[in-house]
């Protein structure tokens, strides 16, 4: 019966052991999967920023046509960066002015109510 205890006892820290290991492989190969895309990633981020790096400098012995093309889109990003902050600056506004329409609206409500419990009190 001890002996049966026992065996059944190594079984299972085995057992145990075993799939311990083979949740660490798991986390192992997940973590390793996580890796290779994150490198992935960072790898196009870098061959994207090394584009648009070339895309915006300017060479010497780039051709006037060349330097034209950068520099216009030099001023298209600079005038889409304008758009945008405008943009911003008016949604802003908007919401500013909602909100003070809201509060004035809350104040007449409530100095309406306010008049009506006066006159109530005067009858």
């Amino acid at each position: 019966r001890i002996a049966k205890k026992k065996l059944a006892q190594q079984r299972a820290q085995q057992l145990a052991a075993a799939m311990a290991a083979h949740e660490m492989r798991q986390l192992e190969k997940e973590n390793i999967r996580k890796r290779r895309i994150y490198e992935h990633m960072l790898v196009e981020w870098y061959d994207q920023r090394r584009q648009q790096l070339l895309q915006a400098t300017l060479y010497d012995d780039f051709t006037n046509a060349q330097k034209a093309k950068i520099v216009s889109r030099r001023r298209a990003e600079e005038t889409e960066k304008r758009k945008r902050k405008k943009e911003r600056e008016q949604h802003l506004k908007e919401i500013l002015e909602q909100r003070r329409i809201e509060e004035w609206i809350t104040e007449w409500e409530q100095f309406k109510k306010d008049r009506i419990a006066a006159l109530e009190q005067k009858l």
